[in-house]
């Protein structure tokens, strides 16, 4: 080695950030739920069928797409806005259509029901805003108003042969786009399966289908126009277009976590939704000509799939015991004043170097090798940082310092079968000449 080696003056500039401590100023915001979310949600807006046949009827009930966000309104129903410490947020109510202008039949549709927007980005667990692990879901609903791309829902049957099994989830949406889909477990930490046993009864949903007042949430295709006349069963008459399952306890994984980008949009719903098996659905046909609204003349009776169930819609009673909390659960960068740090935590997290990538570096930089010997004098265990030039000039016999393998046997069943020997290909480099 190097008698006057100034090891001081080896500087290797590595980039890091101080991080403050995520139990100081914890980052944290929660999103409420809403009375009703659509988890399963296709457009059948149109009046063409997938196979360019004319369709019965077109509904914009709840929408075409999914229906997710941050629940409240003022008493009149409008939005609410807020702004807290970790970020801005806006609240409003969850049904995602309004007529505009008003008695004009013509809607705007929106899925995005209000939003929580960070302004800080953090690694952040996903938990119940009451901290509680465990909900009781009381009084859940699944709507199904259309089978099919047309078929206008007049009963459910649930006897067999109704076979039908459902899944129920926690949504989290980052700028209106699913990233997290959280099932509902039971106690043994399996998701929970509802099946056709578990419905109490089917009960009459929350869309127009038997009152001949308008607003219309349905309309019958004419030739192929989506501007038709409303479409009804028959006014006053009982319809049956909702699953009604018995309560269940519904625990929420502890393992969910999401990194939480600042500037983003975030919301929430919770759904349930066919699993597999088929359900056995009463639904209409054919509807009279000339009145508004039209009422159904024929039904037919038949098995609908998983694929089948287009348009549904999920309610619960104590809908906001799964508000979700976003809670810090690492180290973030430094935002308030009052946050504390910990500078050599935060250069252990955030260098991107370890220390022997950085010795690495450092004996690649400066042609160096690294060797390993006992001083018996001391006695103390020595790593000599040495310049190969020094090295191949001196005297030395590092042989006992390095690893040499010199040849490798190759055995089977403890016979030998073939004894190699390594020749180190000679490329004018120190170690060539060890053969």
């Amino acid at each position: 080695a190097f008698a006057n080696f100034e090891a001081e003056k080896l500087h290797m500039v590595i980039p890091s950030q101080l991080l403050a401590k995520e139990d100081i100023n914890r980052r944290n915001f929660f999103v409420r739920q809403a009375p009703a979310w659509s988890g399963t949600n296709q457009s059948l807006e149109s009046c063409v069928k997938l196979d360019n046949s004319t369709k019965l009827i077109h509904t914009n009930w709840f929408g075409n797409s999914e229906t997710q966000g941050n629940f409240g309104t003022d008493d009149e129903g409008n939005p609410l806005y807020n702004t807290v410490d970790w970020g801005a947020e806006k609240r409003m109510g969850f049904y995602p259509c309004v007529e505009t202008p008003p008695s004009s039949n013509d809607f705007i549709c929106d899925g995005s029901r209000g939003f929580f927007c960070p302004k800080v980005s953090f690694n952040a667990d996903i938990r119940l805003n009451s901290g509680q692990t465990v909900v009781n879901i009381q009084q859940p609903k699944l709507e199904i108003p259309v089978a099919g791309e047309d078929g206008l829902v007049q009963g459910i049957i649930l006897s067999s042969p109704s076979d039908m099994r459902f899944k129920a989830y926690i949504g989290i949406y980052e700028d209106g786009f699913m990233v997290k889909k959280i099932p509902m477990q039971n106690s043994s930490g399996n998701d929970i399966i509802l099946n056709m046993s578990n419905v109490v009864s089917v009960q009459q949903g929350n869309s127009n289908k038997n009152s001949n007042q308008a607003p219309f949430d349905y309309f019958k295709c004419e030739d192929g126009e989506t501007s038709g006349s409303g479409v009804i069963f028959t006014h006053g008459t009982q319809f049956n277009d909702t699953l009604l399952f018995e309560n269940f306890d519904a625990y929420i994984p502890q393992d969910q976590e999401i990194f939480v980008n600042g500037g983003s949009r975030y919301g929430v719903n919770y759904f349930i939704e066919p699993f597999d098996g088929e359900l056995q659905i009463n639904y209409a046909t054919a509807f009279n000509h000339g009145n508004n609204p039209a009422e159904a003349t024929a039904y037919n009776l038949a098995l609908f799939g998983v694929n089948d169930l287009r348009k549904l819609i999920t309610r619960i009673e104590n809908y906001g015991e799964l508000n979700i909390k976003f809670n810090s659960n690492a180290d973030t960068l430094l935002y308030k004043l009052t946050d504390e740090f910990i500078i050599s935590e935060s250069i252990n997290k955030t260098c991107p170097l370890n220390v022997s990538e950085i010795l690495t570096a450092l004996l690649k930089r400066f042609d160096c090798g690294l060797f390993y010997e006992f001083d018996s004098s001391t006695p103390t265990h020595v790593l000599r940082v040495d310049p190969l030039s020094v090295v191949r000039s001196g005297s030395q016999n590092i042989n006992a310092l390095i690893d040499d393998i010199k040849s490798i046997k190759i055995s089977n069943g403890g016979d030998k079968v073939k004894l190699l020997e390594i020749n180190n290909k000679d490329y004018g480099l120190y170690f060539d000449d060890l053969n």
